[in-house]
């Protein structure tokens, strides 16, 4: 420092006027003013006042101390202000703020204990011994500093109290901080992930409140040491539209030497009133998340790494989510992160659950463990229980066990998932790129092969435990690939050779090769196959073959590209037709080909009716809650036969009814139709009727005249109906079955 004034001492009293002209640091001039003292044995009396050279910045301090020589009784004042143009920025290691201003005020005032019976003589171990109190305001106003913070604003009081070597210090109102704009480059610089940060471009409000007044912060000199109680009470945060929490914090802290440690007195509690995590996550309801235990260890002694030791256990209850997603419908959900502990270089996680509401899955017993070093991290991870709720599940309870691991930004990882008694194996291999937000997967359905008595489908997927005496194999697999984007992936499904019984209904042979090239929603390209070497639904029907799409629509439906059976030497078919599992009722069109007359006849069990010839056509059929209804189905001969009616029966009962019934029943015994066809009905309430229509002769009936029939046949129907709907109802009644049940 370089000045001009006086140093003057008269009887033992020293009095100092001074004028600094400036203050030298680093060969630089930053400050100048004037200091003033005047010192007896009784009484020492002091004030400065600087104010920098370049502006910016002015500080005034006052000082008297009664005996300051024996137990000195003192009184202080200091006052500092700054604004943008402070060099005290720098002297902080801070930018220069744009604009705005700061100001610091302490007040205090107490008496310390003469040196020689002093706990130490360090001038701060002098200070914990004093009896003292005072206050310290601080005032932020409206400071601007670029690329890190517009608007701040922040007060706050700290008020103290020295006695018998404890300094105790106190919030007698809300300390505050706001701002209207925090740079989110910023805060990511400090550490704080993308999806937080992005929220403080809307501003920042903080509130420190004191919970009582009786548990203020106390620091005790011990033995050279600092032991420290920390305040109990309350910071709340808040962000507009983001985020709004609070959290207290009982804690007893202890420094000495190169160490300090601390722990809670009491569990502290971390209240979510509102969260938002990016545009990824949203709180749905208040939560309380208990910190059941804290303590850490910082400096030479502490165990873990780089010097610190700590440990952190959290009790979560049930957090209702709001998961949003790229593209797709926000998805609701319940995360129960259970037992959260955290040691350095791991920790674990104990008894979480994660539920899905809407796609009634639940995740239990969730559990993990964590271990880093070096830049490496590995998670060991099990779900004991993963299933899906509800009267029809999709899937049986799944358990799968995994690790993950961690090398710079890359993850890589396996899983292994298992049905119930170990029935079932999906095993799959993930990679993520945290630099890149970038991954893929592998997963796949070891073949699983069923038997009676052994594995059957149901044990998987309990909608097929309709499924008996199943034997044949399935297998599969699945890619998965995302970005920050969404996801994306592709399946194939395989069922090989498979028979069973259903239903009073015996399939063998079945045979399904799907390939998806979509996996949400599920599509597939065209030209998947299901094929079925014989198929019993009360009645042989062979060579079920079904060529179809799986179209993304909301449920997925089926377009039916062809499909056909084969009854004996007849051909059903269909065409273009789109299931849709949500419709209450499908149309179908039905074409018939080559149907044998006398299949025909002995299907409808038409005691004494045979022919010969093939009959094709076509049959309109109505599903409609749950009834099938056949209106203006017609089938024709190809060409010319032959009919014949013989029934003893009917010629006794009809023996005495007339030539004309007579003659009828002899042109029938052998006709030779040049022309036939069938009409078939059948409402909701009735089993079907059929209309036989016929123009022909019998040679030896009237010299061969032509009569022409038309015969209403009021038969069981029932088979030929079950015969006629199978192609439909196979594809139907699974899609039905696989959409009902994932809903």
């Amino acid at each position: 420092a370089a000045g001009d004034g006086r140093l003057e001492t008269v009887g033992g009293e020293t009095t100092v006027e001074m004028t600094l002209q400036e203050a030298i640091h680093d060969g630089e001039a930053i400050a100048a003013g004037r200091l003033a003292a005047h010192v007896s044995a009784a009484r020492a009396d002091a004030t400065l006042t600087l104010s920098a050279t370049a502006g910016g910045i002015d500080a005034d301090a006052n000082a008297t101390v009664e005996d300051p020589f024996g137990a000195p009784v003192w009184r202080l004042n200091v006052t500092v202000e700054a604004d943008a143009a402070s060099p005290v920025w720098a002297a902080l290691a801070s930018p220069a703020p744009q604009s705005g201003r700061a100001k610091l005020s302490v007040a205090a005032d107490g008496q310390t204990p003469p040196r020689a019976t002093a706990a130490g003589s360090a001038p701060l171990l002098r200070l914990l011994d004093s009896q003292a109190t005072g206050t310290a305001d601080l005032t932020v106003t409206d400071v601007s500093v670029p690329d890190r913070v517009t608007g701040l604003d922040a007060r706050a009081r700290l008020a103290m109290t020295a006695a018998a070597g404890v300094v105790t210090l106190r919030l007698p109102e809300d300390a505050t901080l706001a701002a209207t704009h925090v740079s989110p480059a910023f805060l990511q610089s400090l550490g704080m992930p993308t999806e937080i940060v992005d929220q403080f471009g809307k501003g920042v409000a903080a509130r420190l409140t004191p919970l009582s007044a009786d548990q203020p912060v106390a620091i005790a000199s011990r033995d050279g040491d600092l032991a420290v109680v920390a305040l109990d009470g309350t910071l709340a945060l808040t962000v507009p539209d983001g985020t709004d929490l609070s959290l207290t914090f009982p804690a007893d802290i202890r420094a000495g030497g190169d160490r300090v440690s601390g722990q809670l007195r009491k569990p502290a509690e971390l209240r979510l009133n509102k969260f938002r995590y990016g545009g990824i996550a949203e709180l749905l309801a208040p939560a309380v998340v208990a910190l059941t235990e804290a303590k850490a260890t910082v400096g030479a002694e502490a165990a873990g790494d780089d010097g610190l030791d700590y440990r952190v256990v959290l009790d979560s209850p049930a957090l209702r989510l709001r998961l949003h997603r790229q593209g797709a419908d926000p998805v609701d959900t319940t995360v129960t992160p259970g037992r959260i502990t955290a040691t350095p270089g791991g920790g674990e996680i104990a008894g979480a659950r994660v539920e899905l509401p809407a796609h009634r899955l639940v995740a239990d017993g969730l559990s993990a463990t964590v271990a880093s070093a070096d830049n490496e991290t590995r998670i060991d991870f099990q779900a004991a229980d993963i299933r899906q709720t509800g009267a029809e599940p999709l899937f049986a309870p799944i358990a799968m066990t995994g690790r993950a691991n961690r090398k710079g930004d890359v993850w890589q990882a396996t899983a292994t998932a298992k049905g119930p008694g170990g029935v079932g194996r999906i095993t799959a291999k993930a990679t993520h790129d945290g630099a890149t937000a970038r991954g893929q997967a592998h997963v796949i359905l070891e073949p699983l092969v069923y038997k009676p008595g052994g594995a059957q489908p149901g044990a998987l997927v309990p909608v097929l435990n309709v499924l008996q005496e199943t034997t044949g194999t399935s297998s599969g697999e699945a890619d998965l690939s995302w970005t920050s984007q969404g996801m994306q992936g592709t399946a194939t499904l395989s069922l090989a050779d498979l028979s069973f019984t259903a239903q009073q209904t015996r399939v063998e042979g079945l045979n399904l090769d799907v390939h998806l090239d979509s996996l949400l929603p599920p599509a597939s390209p065209p030209r998947q196959t299901l094929t079925v070497r014989r198929l019993e639904p009360g009645l042989p029907l062979e060579r079920l073959d079904i060529r179809f799409q799986i179209q993304p629509t909301d449920p997925p439906s089926l377009a039916v590209e062809t499909a056909q059976v084969f009854f004996g030497s007849g051909r059903f078919s269909l065409a273009d037709l789109v299931i849709d599992p949500a419709a209450t009722g499908q149309q179908v069109t039905l074409r018939v080909q080559d149907l044998s007359l006398a299949e025909l006849f002995a299907l409808l069990g038409l005691e004494g009716l045979s022919g010969d010839g093939r009959l094709s056509g076509t049959i309109p059929i109505d599903f409609a809650g749950g009834n099938v209804v056949i209106e203006n189905g017609r089938l024709a001969a190809d060409a010319p036969g032959t009919i014949r009616f013989r029934s003893e029966q009917a010629a006794q009962i009809l023996a005495d009814q007339g030539e004309s019934l007579d003659l009828v029943l002899r042109a029938l015994e052998d006709f030779r139709y040049d022309e036939l066809t069938v009409d078939l009905e059948k409402s909701a309430a009735d089993v079907g009727r059929l209309k036989l229509s016929l123009l022909g002769k019998n040679p030896a009936v009237l010299e061969g005249y032509p009569f022409r029939f038309n015969i209403s046949i009021e038969a069981n129907t029932g088979k030929l109906v079950t015969a006629l709907t199978t192609i439909y109802q196979v594809p139907n009644d699974l899609l039905r079955r696989a959409w009902t049940s994932g809903r």
